[in-house]
């Protein structure tokens, strides 16, 4: 008995040390697993950084180069540089650029990325993003920390002096672009595409006796083709949408021309002189899915039209 005893007790000693050295082994195991991940997970973050510093060296060079494309005086062109510019170097599609007019709380829909398009609500008030709207700064990028559906994740508002003109939206981003770095290229961007937009809406006011006839609204031929060039472009890159109409008006008084049609349009619609010297309307944003409330204004006011191709257009200028 004395023998088994001790058989027995050496057994379960054994046991218990094997138990022992299995809890130590997987303790160990378990604790290797941990550093192991660790160290991939350094390294994978050291290949971000590196990707950023890397990045951040390209993008001083790239943001130099956007001074220089948006050294434009006209504001369709600063736009559709700007967003080509934000998309390349923000490495992001879903960009939205929206427009306010002096006073107003809508903001139009001016352009926007391809996969957007369509899909952007053409004209919104900022009462509805009270969210946003209350904590909108200069110089700043608001950020949608809170998930609030139907917002963007980031916007910057634009602003003239202290009048905002313009926000940039983001509306989504990858988890790497959930970072300060991300929110300061916004800003610098976004700072640069305020002077060059600011100083095209400045031009615009300054020398309207350049780009209108005298006493109306009415683009000069020569500043609507460049337009219509611009339009055109985005239009083909599904940056945004127009509709071209070539108005009927029984009237060689331009001023009278101008008073008509204006009192039936937005603000973002234009008026100008063809190279056919027919007067034009372009109806920015405008899409066959919503042109019948355009069409309904002007046939309320007598004014006929017909819809035309802008390569048409072109072709016809090009022969002249």
């Amino acid at each position: 008995m004395l023998v088994g005893a001790i058989i027995g007790s050496g057994k379960d000693q054994n046991k218990d040390r094997i138990r022992m050295l299995k809890e130590q082994y997987d303790h160990m195991e378990e604790r290797n697993l941990y550093l192991s991940d660790l160290y991939n997970n350094a390294l994978q973050n050291k290949e971000q950084f590196k990707d950023q510093i890397v990045g951040y060296k390209d993008s001083f060079g790239r943001l130099y180069d956007v001074t220089l494309k948006l050294n434009n005086t006209m504001p369709e062109a600063v736009f559709k540089e700007a967003l080509e510019v934000m998309e390349d170097i923000l490495n992001n599609k879903s960009i939205a650029i929206y427009t306010l007019s002096s006073g107003s709380s809508y903001a139009r829909l001016n352009l926007c990325s391809k996969p957007l398009n369509n899909k952007l609500m053409r004209s919104i008030s900022l009462d509805s993003y009270n969210e946003m709207s209350k904590d909108l700064k200069d110089g700043a990028v608001w950020f949608n920390k809170e998930y609030l559906e139907g917002y963007p994740i980031y916007c910057a508002p634009i602003y003239k002096q202290e009048e905002l003109v313009s926000l940039v939206m983001i509306y989504e981003v990858s988890y790497a672009q959930l970072a300060m770095y991300y929110v300061n290229l916004i800003r610098i961007i976004c700072g640069l595409l305020q002077n060059s937009l600011v100083r095209a809406i400045d031009y615009e006011g300054m020398a309207g006796q350049d780009i209108y006839y005298e006493n109306t609204m009415i683009m000069k031929k020569e500043r609507f083709a460049e337009l219509l060039n611009v339009k055109n472009e985005l239009q083909e890159k599904d940056f945004s949408n127009y509709i071209l109409l070539r108005l009927n008006i029984k009237s060689d008084d331009l001023k009278e021309i101008s008073d008509m049609v204006v009192s039936r349009v937005r603000v973002s619609d234009v008026i100008g002189i063809g190279p056919d010297d027919k007067v034009y309307l372009i109806l920015s944003q405008v899409t066959d899915d919503n042109a019948e409330y355009a069409y309904k204004r002007l046939l309320q006011a007598g004014i006929s039209f017909k819809r035309v191709s802008t390569a048409h257009l072109m072709k016809r200028q090009e022969s002249i």
